[in-house]
């Protein structure tokens, strides 16, 4: 294999790494108003205090229990998706910046 064949495949990944990275964007910029949606569900009305609300109760419920877990999953969830789902928002919207 020659040099020369060694630029022309970096030339091909390099523009199929250009192909895909802008297939993202698209997608992105696609998702962009669902990502909105759900993170305006997440922080609005009960969601916004659901994980605080059950935290107060937490502690009640026997340690062993399947509730208990279940309940602890779901004050995780919705400590921590919120924020995830707002980090993608502003990644996106960056990307369309650029």
């Amino acid at each position: 294999m020659s040099s020369n064949d060694l630029g022309t495949i970096e030339e091909r990944l390099a523009d199929l790494a250009a192909q895909t990275a802008k297939l993202e964007r698209d997608r992105d910029m696609q998702a962009l108003p669902a990502y909105e949606a759900v993170h305006g569900v997440l922080t609005a009305g009960k969601a916004a205090t659901l994980a605080q609300d059950l935290t107060a109760w937490l502690d009640q419920l026997p340690p062993s229990s399947l509730v208990r877990v279940q309940v602890g999953n779901v004050i995780t969830v919705m400590s921590v998706v919120p924020d995830l789902v707002a980090g993608e928002i502003k990644r996106i919207n960056d990307q369309a910046v650029e």
